[in-house]
């Protein structure tokens, strides 16, 4: 691969923002808009054993393209040295934190994000933004190993007080960052052990948001004039006719896919039971899951990402596409493609999410006279009650293929 040239960087604009540009020997860089122009943040790729890695090298153009090759030289030679160059980096900071005698809980996160994050699709983004809002503000200068337990629980019901499911979320980021630090000797306790969602958010529940028939007419008409892109628009159709959880859906691949006997294989490393599912393909949702399958061209996934299509699409991407469309009921800034759509998505008098398409799907087909244990089928719900769990075993395909028919005919009826 040819070396990346400066005048390419130079080039870039804001509508540039989120590609990637790459350079040889494994550095690529990804394009963000920001309040002085456009920045890159440039990473090199290597493997440890059967895991690819990705060395943060700096951003140009606070760094420039020459130390930034530089550094991706030095983490090279540590890879052919048998090191990893993530793991060192997160060393000598722990070096210079102990010449200080005090590890903040701050500090103790950046290590953690280096060392077991860095890898993630997101690069520890959504519980970097978790920390800033609830954690960080409070505990963030203070010495990780004096937070009590009790310390945490009073932010934590902070943070329930507005939603349980953050609260549930932050439990865990802390408990896996002290987890983390205790078997690195790090700190000497994990404050959190013991610590269950019954003692912070509870269960995160059920939501109740049920999209009724003029809302689903209503949206039919919304999706096209909501500044959507195609593959999101035609999605969210799907994850309606399918009763399926977005994420089975954005890890779909191709091959889940067959048009000639009208399925959608799920299988169990995609569900959230850890269960196969078989969904069938009524009338109306086909020619959704064909264009998604024609939208994707070459890709092996159902929805590649756009930068780089040997990749899925970020798991938050439906979900952040209809809340930026939904700001009469978020407290969020839009960006992008959204700035001049903020209200298109709201329908009824209270904010929707796909998840709630699924359970719309649900309801759907009770009106229409199927029997819970069916749609429950339909969802791949897991029996909650052992006893029924055990004796109710029956997996009811054709039950199942005429409740997703049904909720076809209906659908043609309401978003033709």
């Amino acid at each position: 691969m040819p070396k990346l040239h400066i005048k390419t960087l130079q080039a870039l604009t804001d509508f540039d923002a989120g590609s990637i540009v790459r350079d040889d020997q494994g550095l690529w860089g990804k394009v963000t808009k920001t309040a002085k122009g456009v920045s890159v943040s440039f990473s090199y790729r290597f493997r440890v054993g059967a895991k690819t890695r990705d060395f943060g090298c700096g951003s140009w153009p606070s760094r420039s393209l020459a130390d930034i090759r530089e550094a991706r030289d030095e983490a090279a030679k540590l890879v052919r040295a048998g090191r990893d160059p993530i793991d060192e980096r997160a060393a000598t900071r722990l070096a210079e934190q102990a010449k200080a005698n005090v590890l903040t809980v701050r500090d103790l996160f950046n290590l953690w994000k280096d060392a077991e994050l860095a890898s993630r699709k997101d690069e520890g983004a959504e519980p970097l933004r978790a920390m800033e809002k609830d954690i960080f503000p409070v505990f963030g200068k203070l010495a990780a190993a004096n937070i009590t337990k009790g310390k945490y629980l009073e932010q934590l019901d902070s943070t329930k007080s507005r939603t349980r499911s953050l609260a549930n979320k932050l439990a865990g980021y802390l408990s896996s960052m002290y987890e983390w630090g205790v078997k690195r000797e790090l700190v000497p306790t994990n404050p959190l052990v013991g610590i269950t969602r019954k003692d912070v958010g509870g269960a995160d529940g059920e939501g109740e948001r049920v999209l009724v028939d003029d809302e689903l007419r209503a949206l039919h008409h919304a999706l096209e004039s909501a500044g959507l892109q195609d593959a999101t628009r035609t999605a969210l159709r799907a994850l309606l006719g399918t009763a399926a959880r977005s994420n089975e859906l954005l890890r779909a691949r191709r091959t889940d896919i067959s048009i000639e006997a009208r399925t959608w294989f799920i299988p169990a490393a995609n569900s959230k039971n850890g269960k196969p599912h078989l969904i069938h393909l009524n009338d109306w949702v086909l020619p959704h899951i064909e264009r998604l399958l024609a939208i994707a061209g070459g890709s092996p996934w159902v929805m590649p990402d756009q930068a780089d299509p040997a990749q899925h699409v970020h798991n938050k991407a439906l979900v952040n596409a209809v809340a930026d469309r939904q700001c009469g009921f978020y407290e969020r800034k839009t960006a992008g493609r959204s700035l001049n759509y903020p209200h298109a998505l709201e329908v009824g008098g209270e904010r929707w999410t796909p998840h709630d398409l699924r359970r719309t799907a649900a309801t759907l087909m009770g009106d229409l006279g199927v029997g819970p244990d069916v749609i429950d089928k339909c969802l791949n719900h897991t029996e909650r009650n052992k006893v029924r769990r055990t004796y109710q075993r029956a997996v009811k395909v054709e039950e199942q293929a005429a409740a997703w028919r049904a909720l076809g005919e209906k659908l043609a009826v309401l978003m033709p």
